[in-house]
């Protein structure tokens, strides 16, 4: 089992927060998380590593919501590692030496398109990794107005 290192990034806008969560990261590939957002299931970061480490063209993935209104109207095919999806969001795997300052500049609101359009530029996939869950509670329920972030 591989050592978990948990940072807590407070008092920068979103971009700057993935920013220096690239910059800080000591391993290949990490998560970047909003505090409102809770892994759900067992060897949840050991399991989305290895579907990670399996799948090199993914260069960000999510779970899948537990919650039904969030869930989105798919299903994963049977023995898909990772499903493509555009525009996933925390909690994201991101795989480190992908993000760069010519990260253009985003509101909240934008967040998850303008990811999606910087990783095509690029020639990376987003996508779903099978059989992981989270919770989201939702905006409103972070424990700070200007949302914790971690990494």
């Amino acid at each position: 089992m591989e050592t978990v290192n948990i940072h807590w990034i407070v008092d920068k806008g979103i971009r700057e927060a993935r920013l220096y969560a690239e910059k800080h990261a000591t391993s290949d590939i990490y998560i970047f998380n909003d505090d409102d957002v809770m892994p759900w299931g067992k060897n949840w970061v050991e399991r989305g590593l290895t579907a990670m480490r399996n799948n090199p063209q993914f260069a960000a993935c999510s779970s899948r919501s537990v919650i039904a209104e969030e869930r989105g109207n798919y299903q994963i095919p049977e023995g898909t590692e990772i499903m493509q999806v555009p525009c996933v969001g925390a909690p994201l795997w991101m795989r480190k030496g992908i993000l760069g300052d010519d990260l253009p500049e985003f509101l909240f609101v934008e967040e998850c398109i303008v990811l999606h359009n910087y990783l095509l530029k690029k020639g990376y996939l987003e996508g779903i990794i099978a059989g992981l869950e989270h919770v989201h509670l939702g905006f409103g329920f972070a424990t700070n107005p200007s949302l914790v972030r971690g990494y």
